[in-house]
């Protein structure tokens, strides 16, 4: 699975401080960050039908169908989506945000990201 913290490097802390838990044990910060990223992961792989070609949502479908382990379905999604470590971390911060209080859904990071990428492919597209 992705390690979010390639393209964040201060992600962990920077969502602890969000959190004010910075000064937490390390075992119970260790455990935050991994409930977060699991809940960013399953978070994407929700959203995906507006990332992925209808060929990739039928694959998908398929794994499902299969029951295939929540580890496979990720490995794969990540081989789909070159962007996925820094989908991840923005989705992390987000809910971060929200479990803070301080940011609604429709603010999140990671619509931002997916606005900008949408208007990027669309002006390659009309090049």
């Amino acid at each position: 699975m992705s390690n979010p913290l390639q393209s964040h490097p201060n992600l962990k802390q920077d969502i602890l401080q969000a959190l004010n838990l910075d000064a937490a044990p390390p075992t119970v910060q260790d455990q935050l960050f991994a409930e977060i990223a699991r809940a960013a992961d399953e978070k994407i792989i929700l959203a995906l039908n507006s990332f992925l070609s209808d060929d990739q949502i039928d694959q998908l479908q398929t794994m499902r169908d299969n029951n295939d382990p929540t580890d496979t379905i990720l490995d794969w999604v990540e081989a789909q989506l070159p962007d996925y470590p820094e989908m991840l971390a923005l989705t992390m911060l987000d809910i971060a945000d929200e479990l803070a209080g301080r940011q609604a859904a429709s603010d999140s990071r990671l619509a931002v990201y997916n606005a900008q990428r949408a208007a990027d492919y669309s002006d390659k597209e009309a090049s």
